[in-house]
């Protein structure tokens, strides 16, 4: 069983959902089992003096439609589900998560990279003609002596994966008789075909000279090379926009980790009476990862009402919220000070 997360709106695969919530619904057929949840009651919260948060509670009333195969016959169930938070603001939510930092060698390795490029590979999708001339394909490969005392043995240093070959003319030694087995039957993707290569009298190591190997090759992907203009700008500008990117890549991952972090705090000073639901509907059956996110969209939609802001915006208000201590367990200069204050 799934529980989606907007508004609490319960999900039974593979039925199709009609919701009764403020949120948009999510529209389907009436001819299998469907529930959602209807307008939440929106109870009362208050704060309590200097701005100390209490742990306040609402009961979220649900309204729960089942529609048979029959569109006429309607069974309406009530369950109320009562949420409870805990302190989230005022130095309360501390976490720790490992700072964004921007890797300076992956950094240099890019622009590096995209200095000695001069052409990108264009991926091509085929209905059946397959890899021909002009093409450039990435294979893997495995090389086996063909004949001889060491036949079925591997090649040592014949082996690749992802290797790239330009399927043209004027190939020499064995990459000539690769590129024409390739093309001549127009191998497509994931095709996989073997065939005896035999390597020259002047190649390079000694010890493959004039020797028959058997090659079992797979088109991983097929692509069409296109050529790339110099880009003229200062390297430093260059380098610039690849560091801008790598440092949005390190913040987005932070913020996912925030969000992890604050999930951890927050169900544990949280509560959420899922049982209820859980209870109310015998024939169904609830998998605790499905009841965790349910539960948890319970309490993001609980702090939506109570500052007034939009279930998507909630993720954000909380890291806003969240103090980031120094070091794992640690604690900040803020947290300090709060544990010198007695409470009376």
């Amino acid at each position: 069983m799934v529980l989606t997360a907007a508004m609490s709106r319960i999900v039974l695969p593979p039925t199709c959902v009609k919701t009764h919530s403020t949120r948009q619904p999510v529209m389907g057929c009436a001819s299998r089992r469907t529930f959602g949840k209807s307008e939440l009651q929106r109870g009362t919260a208050g704060l309590s003096g200097k701005g100390t948060q209490r742990m306040r509670a609402r009961t979220h009333k649900l309204h729960v439609v089942m529609v048979d195969r029959d569109p006429t016959a309607e069974r309406v169930k009530d369950s109320k589900v009562e949420v409870k938070l805990g302190q989230y603001k005022n130095g309360a939510l501390q976490i720790y998560v490992e700072p964004a930092v921007v890797d300076e060698a992956a950094v240099d390795a890019e622009l590096k990279k995209k200095l000695a490029a001069t052409y990108k590979l264009n991926r091509v999708n085929f209905t059946g003609s397959g890899a021909k001339m002009g093409h450039t394909v990435k294979i893997n490969m495995e090389g086996k002596f063909a004949d001889g005392p060491k036949a079925g043995q591997t090649v040592p240093g014949t082996s690749a994966n992802m290797f790239e070959l330009e399927l043209s003319e004027g190939k020499t030694g064995i990459w000539k008789d690769f590129v024409s087995e390739i093309v001549s039957k127009g191998m497509g993707q994931e095709e996989q075909k073997s065939f005896v290569v035999t390597f020259p009298s002047d190649y390079a190591k000694e010890q493959l000279r004039d020797v028959n190997v058997r090659f079992t090759v797979t088109v991983r992907e097929i692509s069409q090379r296109e050529e790339l203009a110099k880009d003229l700008r200062p390297v430093e500008e260059q380098r610039a926009e690849i560091w801008a990117t790598h440092e949005a890549a390190a913040k987005r991952a932070q913020e996912d980790a925030m969000d992890l972090a604050i999930r951890s705090v927050m169900e544990g000073t949280c509560e959420a009476d899922t049982k209820k639901i859980a209870d109310s509907v015998s024939w169904a059956k609830f998998g605790p990862k499905s009841m965790a996110e349910f539960t948890w969209n319970l309490i993001v939609e609980e702090i939506s009402i109570v500052e007034k802001i939009s279930f998507n915006e909630v993720a954000a208000f909380l890291r806003a919220n969240a103090t980031l201590l120094d070091t794992p367990g640690g604690d900040s200069a803020e947290g300090d000070m709060e544990d010198e204050i007695e409470f009376s």
